[in-house]
């Protein structure tokens, strides 16, 4: 899943900005947490010059996966601790049964009743099979 949202560049058209792909599960520490892991960490750029870090929590298909608060929270703390100098940018990200993705990004707050939903947008990818090839005369 994470491999065609980068390919399609999902994360890009999801926050506006050219997003650069650093490593995919980044498994670390967290002063006064512990161990964190986070699914996919991007840094991106606006077309202002700003940069951002961009953790990404992603879940799998089914109703028992849930992007939880606690995750998102570990996700913030692990960017603002080892990204401090970029601003942040979290998200979540759903596939839901009809081959769709819901994207979420949630504000920067690191206490748990400070999480919300900044913006939500949902994705489907579509493949084209009906090209035709022409011969040249």
């Amino acid at each position: 899943m994470l491999t065609r949202i980068r390919y399609n560049r999902l994360v890009d058209t999801f926050l506006s900005l050219t997003a650069y792909h650093l490593q995919g599960h980044v498994r670390s520490s967290v002063q006064d947490i512990g161990q964190v892991e986070v699914d996919d960490l991007y840094v991106g750029v606006d077309t202002a010059g700003e940069w951002y870090v961009i953790p990404i929590e992603a879940k799998s298909v089914g109703p028992k996966e849930r992007l939880g608060v606690i995750q998102i929270r570990q996700m913030i703390l692990f960017a603002r601790q080892h990204y401090g100098d970029l601003a942040l940018r979290p998200i979540g990200i759903k596939p839901l049964d009809d081959g769709s993705y819901v994207f979420l990004e949630f504000d920067d707050e690191a206490e748990l009743e400070a999480i919300s939903v900044k913006r939500y947008a949902r994705y489907k990818l579509v493949r084209d099979d009906t090209r035709e090839f022409h011969k040249a005369r």
